[in-house]
């Protein structure tokens, strides 16, 4: 997208948008080795929205040490850069601030790995990542922003093209993030030691602003306590429909939280008891436990008949592919085509599938998985509306067996 420059009298490079002139909105990040300052892409209204919601304290997020909901809080003062990515040769491609570091039992520091919620992305495209640019880094799938952010040092497309949201470009003071590349790290690429961000400071067209805050509140994820009750069964919730949860074992004077998570699939506005089996578990203990709740779902319901296309880049040397996958979710049956791109006509091979599974893939993907034996492959794909109610999105798919991770978009149709 083109910049268009004014009169020196307007503050700020504007940008046009759908007929409309918009004014820029910067980010300043502010590091213990100095700030640079982030101009935010107006097409980027969802990575962006993410990006300026945390750290306006927009959004609800929760605190990685003790789980608490955060209310109007500011979510990147208090978090760290480092992480430095390096190509095969050892250059530097990418660094990245990873969220806040954690104390476990024996005093231990470790990353947390962002706010404890996800938000929805945009598609970077096969050029979006050029240096200088930002990103907002995902998780397993489309729609998994959690706050986590990355600047480019060089162009970083073959790498997280597709996949990562680009949100904008750094600037002003280079100089800060060439020091903070030069840190050193270990052999993962962690910095040995991490350097602090204070704040991340937004300022700019207050118009432009408050349209990238109406943004935000579209998916708003609310954090809350909910109450629990221990039962001969298991533990017994009172929660909002369609939260994630996460549980508090007893057996840490830290008051440490463990991994498991559930999905209510009930309504989405009713809170009910519900109650989860613990599998022989113990040790959990009644009291408040942090729940988010979404508002808006963007992943597609598939329901009976239902059909979605995918296309994939195939090796050197070969064409590319697009697969067709028909499904009868109710029959637990279905039919994988393969596709020839240039004529999207001529079937080159089809099989049947097999222990077709759909479930709900996190705050805004359904994930649908199966088996095709007779290719030997467990395909499973990540589904995230481009938005609520469309047939078409990202995807990521992962292969069992073969260990691919691809990412790309796909289109899909009730039948």
């Amino acid at each position: 997208m083109k910049r268009i420059l004014m009169a020196a009298a307007v503050a700020g490079v504007l940008w046009p948008v759908g007929g409309r002139i918009l004014a820029a909105v910067y980010a300043d990040v502010e590091t213990s080795l100095g700030t640079f300052t982030i101009e935010l892409d107006a097409a980027a209204r969802n990575g962006g929205a993410a990006f300026l919601a945390l750290a306006q304290g927009w959004v609800d997020w929760l605190d990685p040490q003790t789980k608490a909901p955060q209310h109007g809080e500011p979510y990147y003062g208090g978090t760290a850069v480092g992480w430095i990515f390096k190509d095969g040769q050892g250059n530097p491609v990418l660094v990245g601030n990873l969220g806040r570091t954690i104390t476990d039992g024996n005093g231990g520091r470790n990353w947390n790995n962002g706010a404890g919620i996800e938000l929805l992305d945009d598609i970077s495209g096969s050029t979006g990542l050029t240096a200088r640019s930002v990103a907002m880094v995902q998780q397993d799938g489309p729609h998994t922003i959690d706050g986590r952010w990355a600047v480019m040092l060089e162009n970083a497309d073959d790498y997280f093209g597709g996949r990562w949201s680009r949100i904008g470009t750094v600037v002003s003071n280079w100089g800060v993030v060439e020091a903070l590349a030069g840190r050193p790290v270990d052999a993962n690429g962690w910095m040995e030691v991490p350097v602090e961000t204070s704040a991340v400071r937004i300022h700019g067209d207050p118009e432009e602003t408050d349209a990238w805050r109406t943004e935000a509140q579209k998916t708003w994820p609310a954090a809350t306590w909910v109450e629990a009750r221990m039962t001969p069964t298991g533990i017994k919730w009172l929660i909002p429909g369609r939260s994630r949860f996460k549980t508090r074992t007893t057996d840490s004077l830290l008051g440490k939280w463990n991994t498991p998570e559930w999905w209510n699939e009930g309504e989405p506005l009713d809170a009910s008891w519900e109650t989860f089996g613990l599998d022989g578990q113990t040790g959990f203990a009644a009291g408040r436990f942090a729940a988010v709740s979404y508002p808006e779902l963007g992943g597609p319901t598939v329901t009976g008949k239902y059909s979605f296309r995918v296309e994939w880049e195939m090796g050197p040397g070969d064409t590319n592919q697009i697969y067709q996958y028909d499904l009868d979710v109710g029959a637990n049956t279905g039919m994988v085509w393969q596709l020839d791109l240039a004529t999207q006509s001529q079937a080159l091979r089809s099989a049947t599938l097999d222990q077709i599974i759909i479930r709900q893939g996190g705050a805004h993907s359904t994930l649908v998985s199966f088996v095709i034996s007779a290719w030997w492959q467990v395909p499973y794909y990540w589904l995230g509306e481009t938005e609520k109610g469309s047939n078409n999105g990202r995807y990521r798919m992962w292969e069992f067996l073969t260990g691919d991770d691809v990412w790309g978009d796909w289109a899909g149709r009730y039948r």
